[in-house]
């Protein structure tokens, strides 16, 4: 579904063949060097539509960006190129493998999915986040946020009163989002070879509550990974990969192969274990039975 080709401004999205709608962002550091592409980051935006989202980070005086954004009907709006880094992340800390890493908008690629989040109950009866963005309740859950209560800041305009809320509401996502998102997230993870996907409320704990206790991270991750128990597992050699993936015995270029011929493109492969951008794999073969085992760089395996 997702490809991206290289222009001559940067790393663009495509959906079936098509630029997705580009709304340029100036709020970016140029060039994403790829060894520094670490980490995959779901946020929410607060806002019921994407194109609200995406004229927000276009606007000069906004200081914020995603890389895309991901509309309540599954479009998609780009706003920084991929081998850009934008201004998603904020004060931030997670560790991948042995490397603690800050700062990650040095490290992350972000994605905002449009959805009104954390949301109170106003004295009339009506749900609304901070911002007064009105949500009806039959879209509505309330749970608590695995950090904490949540505060509110005053919007009598709107409504919504201050103070902390142990078991806020929770604007739901569509389905037609969520499928988008595990598609993209997945795509983005093969391509770049990024070692984890995690929440803004991951790696900025009590100071942001997105994507939210709705979003259920850990098992969105799984899935991208391929190590859930839902879905499919299996990937496939990307086509195109030059002189095909070699198989190693350990997770890394000095270690032997498994074998002398490189697996072709289109081999299907099923995911065993990872380590970073290096994933244990057993192949199979066209009836679907195991025929090797074995470490592969996970940036040419796609989705099968």
């Amino acid at each position: 579904m997702f490809t991206i080709r290289t222009l001559s401004d940067g790393d663009f999205l495509y959906a079936s063949g098509r630029r997705v709608d580009y709304r340029p962002s100036p709020h970016k550091y140029a060039g994403f060097p790829a060894q520094a592409r670490r980490l995959l980051v779901i946020h929410y935006t607060a806002g019921r539509e994407a194109s609200g989202a995406a004229n927000w980070f276009a606007n000069p005086s906004s200081g914020v960006s995603a890389h895309v954004t991901i509309g309540r009907s599954g479009e998609v709006i780009q706003s920084v190129p991929f081998s850009d880094r934008a201004w998603h992340a904020g004060k931030s800390r997670w560790r991948v493998r042995n490397d603690r890493l800050t700062s990650l908008n040095r490290h992350a690629i972000g994605i905002e999915i449009a959805n009104a989040g954390a949301c109170r109950k106003t004295e009339a009866g009506h749900w609304k986040n901070g911002l007064g963005v009105l949500v009806p309740s039959d879209e509505i859950v309330v749970a608590p946020h695995k950090n904490g209560s949540i505060y509110f800041n005053a919007n009598p305009a709107h409504g919504v009163t201050a103070g902390s809320v142990a078991t806020p509401g929770w604007a739901t996502y569509t389905e037609q989002q969520m499928q988008v998102a595990e598609k993209l997230a997945t795509f983005l993870v093969g391509h770049y070879g990024l070692e984890d996907v995690v929440g803004h409320d991951d790696i900025s704990p009590g100071r942001k509550s997105d994507p939210g206790p709705l979003f259920q991270t850990e098992s969105f991750r799984d899935r991208v990974f391929g190590e859930g128990d839902e879905g499919d597992d299996t990937w496939k050699v990307r086509d195109g990969t030059p002189g095909g993936l070699a198989i190693r015995v350990g997770p890394g270029k000095d270690h032997e192969k498994v074998q002398d011929d490189n697996l072709a493109p289109g081999t299907v492969v099923e995911v065993n274990q990872t380590e970073g951008r290096w994933w244990y794999v057993t192949v199979l073969d066209a009836n679907g039975d195991d025929e090797a085992d074995g470490w592969v760089y996970s940036r040419y395996l796609e989705r099968a």
